[in-house]
Formats: C-alpha cells, sequence, structure tokens
C-alpha cells in the first residue's frame, strides 16, 4: 500500500498509535516522578490482555499458542513466584501481558498495516527530537536536561534507539535517490543523532551503533566479499563495546562492581535464581557483603548505590530466573526464530524489516549495559519490531467450537479481573499519595488512617512499605516502623531502610542489633554518611572509643557526593568531636 493510497480511515489510525505511544511515554515518567503510580504498567497490562481477547475472539491466533501462553505462565509462577512469595503476581501479569501485546502487533504488521506503524514510530521520532532539541536550546545542552518525556537522558535515549536504525535502514534503501521523503528522512536521522549524542547515554549510543552497522550488514551482505563481511561482524560487537567502556572510564568501574556482585548472586542461586522481580531485593544485601568482606579500591567503592537493576538483561535474566529462565528464554527464542524462517529480512526492497533487524539488535546491545527493557515505552516498540520480524500471519487461525469457546471465556474473565485489580492498585495509590503529602504537611497522624487503607492493597509494594516504616519511624512509632520495614525487605532492600531499622532498634534499647543494621547500611553504600555518623554515636553511647574514632575518620574521609545543609552539619560535629 503507498502512503498516497491512505484513506481518512488509514491517517485517523497513525494518529491513535502516536497520541497512544506518546500517552505511554507521559505516563511512564509521571509514574517516575512522583513514584506512587504505576500507570504506564497498567496500560501495557490493559493492552496485552486486550490483544489476547482479540486474538481468542477474532482467531487470530491458534489453540496451541494461547494454551502455550497459559502453560508457560503457570510453569513461570511455579519456578519463580511460588517458592518465594506466592501473592506477588506482577511478573505474571506482565509475562501474560506482553504474550498479548505480540499477539495484537503481529496483527498490525501483517501486510500493508506494518507501513502505518513505521509512519507513527517516525512522527514520534520527529516529535521526541524536536522536544530533546529545545530542552537543550533552553538548558545550555546540559545532557541530564535532554530528556523529552522521558524521566532522565539514559530512557531518552534508549527509546531513540528503537527508531534510529529504521531510520538509517530507510536512508540505505533510498540510495542516493533525492526526493522529499529523503530529505526529510535525512533531516530526521542527523537531528535525532545529535540528540542522541548529547545525552551521553552511554548504553544508548552504543546501542544505535551496533544497530545501524547490522542494517548496514544487511545490504551489503550480497555485494562484499566473506571475510570483509566476517570482519565487520567482528566490528559489530567489538566497537560498541569498546564505545562503552571508553566513553565513562568512572561509570564502568561502578559497572564492573555491580556486575561482580551481580556474579555472586547467580553463584549462590544458580538454578532458579533469587525469584522474579527480587533483585532489588537481593541486590543490596550481596553489595554490604561484598564491601565488608573484599578489599575494595576507595574510588570503586565511593561509586557504588543502592541498586535495584544489574544494567545487563543475561547478568538480569540469571540473578532472578537462573539457568531454568534461561532455558525458558532460549525455547522462546527458537520458537521466534521458526515463525521467522519464512520471513526474508534479506530482500532488497524490504527496508522495514532491515530496519526493525537493526533496532532489535540495537536495544539488545544497549541490554548489556543499561536496563531498556524495564521501559514500557521502550518494550512496547521492541515487541512491535519482533513482530515485524516474525511475520505478520494473513490466515486467521483453525480452532475447535470447543475450544475456541474456552479459551474466548478465560481470556475475558482475565482482562475482567485485570481490570478490577487496576481499578484497586490505582485507588491505593491515590491514597498512598494523599498519605504522604499529610505527612509533609499535618503530621504522621494525619496521615497514618490513609496509609492503612493503602496498605490493604499495596502490602507488596516495597517502595510503599519503606515510605509508612520511614515516616513512622521519625514520627516515632518504632515498633510499627520496624513491622513495615522489616516487611519492606522482602521486595526492596536499601541503605536507608537499614539506618531507619537502626534507629527504631536503637530507640528500643536493642543496641546490639541497632550496631548490625547500621553496619550494614554504612557497608551497603560506602559513600553515604549518615550510617557512619549514627555508628560514631552509637559506639560513643557504648564507651567503644575504638570503634567511634575508626568510623570518624572513614566519615571525614568520606567525600560527599551530592552537597547539602545536612551533611555540613554532620561533618562539623564530628569534627568538633575529634
Amino acid at each position: 500500500m503507498k502512503i498516497s493510497s491512505f484513506s481518512v480511515i488509514h491517517y485517523l489510525q497513525i494518529a491513535f498509535a502516536v497520541l497512544l505511544l506518546w500517552f505511554l511515554a507521559y505516563l511512564y515518567d509521571t509514574d517516575n516522578s512522583l513514584i506512587f503510580y504505576h500507570w504506564s504498567t497498567y496500560l501495557c497490562w490493559l493492552c496485552g490482555a486486550a490483544g489476547w481477547v482479540v486474538a481468542a475472539w477474532k482467531k487470530t491466533a491458534t489453540n496451541r499458542e494461547l494454551f502455550g501462553m497459559l502453560t508457560l505462565c503457570v510453569l513461570f509462577y511455579l519456578l519463580f513466584i511460588l517458592p518465594h512469595d506466592p501473592g506477588c503476581i506482577n511478573p505474571l501479569i506482565m509475562l501474560y501481558a506482553t504474550g498479548g501485546l505480540y499477539s495484537l502487533l503481529s496483527q498490525l504488521t501483517a501486510s500493508a498495516q506494518e507501513k502505518k506503524g513505521v509512519i507513527s514510530l517516525f512522527i514520534l521520532l520527529w516529535i521526541f527530537t524536536c522536544h530533546g532539541m529545545i530542552q537543550g536550546i533552553n538548558h545550555d545542552w546540559r545532557s541530564l536536561d535532554i530528556k523529552a518525556l522521558f524521566f532522565n537522558a539514559g530512557y531518552f535515549g534508549n527509546y531513540l534507539i528503537t527508531t534510529i536504525p529504521l531510520v538509517f535502514s530507510f536512508l540505505l534503501y533510498k540510495g542516493r535517490r533525492i526526493d522529499v521523503t529523503a530529505v526529510a528522512g535525512w533531516l530526521l536521522f542527523v537531528m535525532a543523532l545529535t540528540v542522541l549524542l548529547l545525552t551521553q547515554a552511554r548504553a544508548a549510543i552504543v546501542g544505535c551503533t551496533a544497530g545501524c552497522m547490522l542494517a548496514t550488514l544487511l545490504y551489503m551482505r550480497e555485494r562484499i566479499r566473506r571475510k570483509l563481511l566476517l570482519l565487520m561482524a567482528v566490528a559489530l560487537v567489538l566497537i560498541p563495546l569498546l564505545l562503552a567502556v571508553a566513553a565513562k572510564t568512572g561509570s564502568s568501574r561502578g559497572r564492573l562492581t555491580i556486575y561482580t556482585v551481580t556474579l555472586e548472586m547467580i553463584r549462590d542461586h544458580p538454578m532458579s535464581g533469587t525469584g522474579a522481580g527480587r533483585f532489588g531485593a537481593t541486590y543490596n544485601e550481596y553489595q554490604a557483603h561484598y564491601f565488608q568482606h573484599n578489599d575494595v579500591h576507595e574510588q570503586t567503592a565511593m561509586l557504588a548505590d543502592n541498586t535495584y537493576e544489574a544494567f545487563n538483561i543475561l547478568l538480569q535474566l540469571l540473578a532472578e530466573y537462573g539457568i531454568a529462565g534461561l532455558v525458558l528464554l532460549v525455547v522462546i527464542i527458537r520458537i521466534m526464530i521458526k515463525r521467522a524462517e519464512a520471513v526474508s529480512i534479506f530482500r532488497s526492497g524490504d527496508w522495514m524489516r532491515k530496519g526493525s533487524a537493526g533496532c532489535v539488535a540495537g536495544i539488545i546491545f544497549s541490554a548489556q549495559f543499561s536496563n531498556p527493557f524495564h521501559a514500557e515505552p521502550v518494550l512496547v516498540v521492541f515487541i512491535w519490531h519482533v513482530a515485524m520480524l516474525t511475520g505478520g500471519r494473513k490466515q486467521q487461525a483453525a480452532t475447535g467450537s470447543l475450544t475456541g469457546g474456552i479459551f474466548k471465556v478465560v481470556t475475558v474473565v482475565l482482562f475482567t479481573c485485570l481490570s478490577y485489580l487496576i481499578v484497586l492498585n490505582m485507588r491505593a495509590e491515590r491514597q498512598w499519595k494523599k498519605a504522604a503529602d499529610l505527612s509533609v504537611c499535618c503530621g504522621f497522624e494525619s496521615a497514618k488512617v490513609y496509609y492503612e487503607k493503602a496498605g490493604r492493597q499495596l502490602k507488596r509494594n516495597g517502595i510503599f512499605l519503606f515510605n509508612y516504616g520511614a515516616e513512622a519511624s521519625l514520627a516515632g512509632e518504632y515498633k510499627l516502623s520496624e513491622q513495615l520495614l522489616e516487611q519492606s525487605r522482602k521486595y526492596v532492600s536499601s541503605s536507608f531502610s537499614y539506618t531507619y531499622s537502626g534507629d527504631n532498634l536503637l530507640a528500643g534499647g536493642n543496641l546490639k542489633l541497632a550496631e548490625e543494621y547500621y553496619l550494614k547500611a554504612a557497608w551497603m553504600v560506602p559513600s553515604h554518611l549518615v550510617p557512619k555518623y549514627k555508628l560514631v554515636k552509637l559506639y560513643q553511647r557504648t564507651g567503644e572509643k575504638e570503634k567511634a574514632a575508626y568510623w570518624r575518620q572513614k566519615a571525614l574521609t568520606t567525600p560527599v557526593k551530592i552537597p547539602s545543609n545536612l551533611m555540613d552539619e554532620l561533618i562539623f560535629e564530628l569534627r568538633r568531636g575529634e
């Protein structure tokens, strides 16, 4: 289908796709900015569940595919959720929704539909690129402020590489032909690449390099000799890797620490990992042990912080799901490859699929140094590219009346239950936000009733439990605070949580356990000053002068990463006590 033959309906469909993806990016930024909400996740859940309903009722998926998805969800629950926390089903819902999104987008990449999807992505890239340019102009080209609608420059960079290799593939297809579309394509490519470089998002730049190189390889494979092709394939791997290491040496050293600690997690949980979504609950515990029992260079230790991502998709997978998860992933990839056998990305005129291959490669390369798949806008576009590569089938699946009817009922019931769960979660999140606001302006007693209401639904939300526990500690309700903080560490562990727990135990007279928690907080993030200060005060109280002197010296020699009045006051008091 040519663009000139598009009807009003086609243009409306493109506009709807653009608005939906733009809205998803807006929700994702809101979720990260306010921490209370998960609206972008809920939108993906609904669209994914709706995708399965459409597949069952329109018979665009076979019984085998629907049954396979449900079987995978059951197996996923039994292996990675049930042994750790049977009620923590969010990762399971996301898996089901991802399958539904793939099913839905596979239909939209069939025949003429794929061109509308490409146009939608190009329009969005124009919008976000222009937004990033305006931000650069308004903020003296500071990289941290060039982020469009996204929470930070890193997320923005990862989104840019979901489309830049596709634009580059289009330009390779156009070759020397000059027309309006070619000029517009070159302008978009240069602007988007410039904005990407200005973000200084290292992982995204690496991914973009890899994606564009792959698109070039796919175009040139028939024109160049085999040895040169092999050389370019090696360069495809080595050049992005060298860029990743050389771009920011300090950051690279910090990532190596994360990888080292993550490997220790994998070593202790090789078969089924620590559990779905439990990296944030486990990693910082290992990091504290690592710094406490290993002779680590001070500069390396100062780069560490509370970490909730492995910044490497393979290590994250092995840490959370172990060898069993890796085997499941290999099986899924094999199925995808089998589906893609009928789709040739080597046809000379098929620039869209060559571009999609470049985008998929770019995102995967970026995922070796970042976490693009946890950003819903990136995930959705990635699934679209995978659907492009594995082919949008035109034929309808043959489903029997009995089995087909069962799947219709199952998908509708799951969609209804999921919608109800989302309504409950959103209501609880609004109560949480109101409680947090009241804690600031009116005190904890006014906020407590809303915390209690929200807690009925958010009892497995680690950030909510930490926030509730921290406010309770500041208000002097130490017993309640400790119960909440202990529960929160099942989902999210941090040095802040252990510092508040130390305060609770110190107030209750349990000095030994308070010392243990302060020590864990101090070793967990060596650059944090507050736990060291708390230890000095504790040892002064117990009369352990040598320990107090040791931690005072460590505190005073620790560089302050983020200056503030509180840090100045703590340092002044520590120096006065020398």
